[in-house]
């Protein structure tokens, strides 16, 4: 059995410490808002593009309603994600309050 010594306690309370202190979870979470806000600029810069682009080749009304849905959908995939990585982190904290610490 080994010894504890007081300094030990200053430790983490990992109770699996074999584990990897790299949380998967924590890094989905964050690569999802990181594609979310990259959609969004994508996005708006698509629609800008589109709209500059198009307005050569096509009526003026008929590229900016195609700059417009480009705009609208990185607008809606941003949100989307968003949302989803706010549920992620609810779950992941209620998970790890829940869950018990073993001593």
């Amino acid at each position: 059995m080994p010894v504890r010594h007081s300094w030990d306690d200053a430790e983490d309370d990992n109770p699996f410490p074999s584990e990897s202190t790299f949380d998967l979870e924590w890094f989905a979470i964050a690569a999802l808002k990181f594609i979310a806000w990259l959609d969004l600029v994508a996005g708006i810069v698509g629609g800008i593009v589109v709209l500059t682009t198009f307005t050569k080749f096509m009526g003026g009304a008929i590229a900016a309603i195609i700059a417009l849905v480009v705009a609208m959908q990185g607008l809606v995939v941003w949100a989307l994600f968003l949302s989803l990585a706010s549920i992620a982190t609810n779950l992941h904290a209620i998970r790890e309050n829940s869950a018990v610490k073993g001593k």
